[in-house]
């Protein structure tokens, strides 16, 4: 037993949870950040010039924060949970490419539990029942969507997902021959 918390609990698990934690707080800071500058200019989304009958700004704001989360994640896991030590541009290029298409991969995974959770089971809708059911007053509905923001709810649920896919990812695709090479000896195996 010992050695099964040895094996899953240890310096690069530790670094990946604390990064990743980061990571998560750049994602969500953007998401928000973005989606409230998208209401404050009227943009209701991409996607809303195929369906004007939804509100799809929530998609955009989580497709600039993956984007940027991706470039955040590949240096604090290449430099300090992976160790890949390797600044060689054959390598450097190898090991960026293949970490955002498997970013990009989850991303449109996030993308689809976002629109699955908002546009097609309508959360906020199914929230505002929810809360109207525990707190008996007609105007529960319009003080839920004032107060919670669903998608937020439905990008949390996303994470979990999330989270454990860019770590299999990152540690058998991505980083998988370059940890702890030396940068002195100009190795990149």
């Amino acid at each position: 037993m010992r050695q099964l918390i040895k094996k899953f609990i240890n310096r690069e698990t530790i670094l990946y949870i604390f990064f990743g934690i980061l990571t998560t707080i750049v994602n969500f800071s953007i998401y928000w950040g973005s989606q409230k500058l998208f209401a404050l200019a009227g943009w209701q989304g991409f996607f809303h010039l195929f369906d004007d009958s939804k509100n799809y700004d929530y998609l955009d704001a989580n497709t600039l924060a993956g984007v940027i989360s991706i470039l955040f994640a590949f240096f604090t896991l290449k430099t300090w949970v992976f160790e890949s030590k390797s600044w060689e541009k054959s390598v450097l290029s190898r090991e960026f490419w293949s970490f955002v298409a498997s970013r990009l991969f989850v991303l449109l995974l996030d993308q689809g539990v976002m629109y699955l959770l908002v546009s097609v089971i309508s959360l906020d809708i199914w929230g505002s029942e929810l809360i109207l059911r525990f707190w008996h007053s007609p105007d529960a509905p319009e003080i839920a969507q004032k107060l919670v923001d669903y998608s937020i709810i439905a990008k949390f649920f996303a994470q979990f997902i999330i989270i454990v896919l860019n770590y299999v990812f990152g540690k058998f695709f991505v980083f998988r021959n370059n940890s702890k090479s030396s940068l002195s000896d100009g190795s990149d195996g």
